[in-house]
C-alpha cells in the first residue's frame, strides 16, 4: 500500500460525508424490507438506534478525513449487504420462519454495533477499526506504493451454525517500486483460503511470478514463516492491467495482519522467492 495518495479518495469522500448513513430510520419513508421490519418492531428499533449511536461515536473518534471516509464507506457497504443478503431470506430455498428471520436481522445489527464499539487494547479512546486503519497506514508508509497497491474488498453475510455472520474478503496489495506482493482471502464451502502472490510491474502491467496458498487453495502450500526460498512457491505467468480507478488505501473491514514476515521480505528483498531454488509448478502455469 503506498504512502497515502489520499487526494482522489478524500475528494470522493467529501460527497459521501455530506450524506452520512447510519442515522435513525425515517419510518414514514421506509421502503426496503429490512427498514420496514425494523420500523414494525420495537426491539429492532432500539437495536438500530444503538448501532447508530455507536457509528456516530466512531466517526467522532476517526481523527482525520481519510479514516472518517473509510468508516462511512464501510458502514454503507454493511447496510447495503445487510439489505441484499438478509432482506430476502424468506424467498430462499431454506426460508426461515418470520421469528427466525427477525432474530437473524437483530443479531446482525447487534454484531455490527459491537464491532463499531470494540476498543483497541482496552484504550477507551481508540476504536479497533481506527487502530486497524492507522496500522495499515504505518505499514504502507515503509514502501513506495504505486498504481497496484490498495484494498479490493468484498463483504457478505455468510451462513453458518444457526445464523449469519458478516465476513469481508478480497485482495490486499502492497507495492514497493516495481515489486507487488498480495494477500488474497476467499471464502468457499464454509472455509477461508489465503493465497499469496509475488509479482513485478513491467511496462505498466503486473506480472505475477510466484504464488502459494494456505488452507487448501489450488496452488502449493506456502512455506513456513520467514522462509524466503522458492520451495513451496508455484510458478505463475499471469498478467494484469492496473485497476481502472484508485483502490482504497485503508480498509478496517479487511482486518488481517499485514506484518507477516514473508510480506516484508517480499517487498524488500532484491529477489523473492530466492532465485535458483526449484519451484513447484502451479497448475495455472502448466
Amino acid at each position: 500500500m503506498p504512502r497515502l495518495r489520499l487526494s482522489a479518495f478524500v475528494l470522493a469522500s467529501t460527497m459521501i460525508l455530506t450524506a452520512t448513513p447510519g442515522h435513525a430510520i425515517n419510518c414514514g419513508k421506509a421502503s426496503g424490507r429490512i427498514d420496514r421490519m425494523i420500523c414494525a418492531d420495537a426491539a429492532l428499533q432500539r437495536a438500530d438506534a444503538a448501532m447508530n449511536a455507536a457509528y456516530a461515536g466512531i466517526l467522532k473518534a476517526a481523527g482525520d478525513a481519510g479514516i472518517r471516509a473509510m468508516l462511512v464507506a464501510g458502514q454503507r457497504r454493511w447496510l447495503a449487504q445487510r439489505d441484499a443478503d438478509l432482506g430476502h431470506l424468506d424467498r430462499s430455498g431454506d426460508a426461515p420462519d418470520a421469528g427466525t428471520w427477525r432474530g437473524i436481522v437483530l443479531k446482525a445489527i447487534r454484531d455490527r454495533t459491537a464491532d463499531l464499539k470494540r476498543l483497541e487494547g482496552g484504550n477507551p479512546y481508540l476504536p479497533h477499526m481506527v487502530a486497524v486503519a492507522r496500522a495499515q497506514r504505518r505499514f504502507a508508509a515503509r514502501f513506495t506504493g504505486g498504481a497496484f497497491a490498495g484494498y479490493d474488498t468484498s463483504c457478505s453475510f455468510l451462513p453458518g451454525g444457526d445464523g449469519y455472520s458478516y465476513g469481508c474478503f478480497g485482495r490486499q496489495r502492497y507495492q514497493n517500486k516495481d515489486r507487488v506482493c498480495t494477500i488474497a482471502q476467499d471464502w468457499a464451502s464454509g472455509s477461508v483460503t489465503e493465497t499469496h502472490f509475488v509479482g513485478r510491474v513491467v511496462g505498466g502491467t503486473l506480472r505475477t511470478t510466484a504464488t502459494c496458498s494456505i488452507g487448501g487453495g489450488a496452488g502449493p502450500s506456502c512455506p513456513g514463516p520467514g522462509a524466503g526460498g522458492g520451495k513451496g512457491w508455484g510458478a505463475s505467468s499471469a498478467r494484469e492491467a492496473p485497476p481502472s480507478r484508485p483502490l482504497p488505501q485503508i480498509d478496517a473491514d479487511a482486518d488481517f495482519d499485514p506484518e507477516a514476515p514473508w510480506l516484508s521480505a517480499c517487498l524488500t528483498a532484491s529477489d523473492y522467492p530466492v532465485a535458483g531454488t526449484k519451484r513447484a509448478a502451479h497448475p495455472a502455469a502448466r
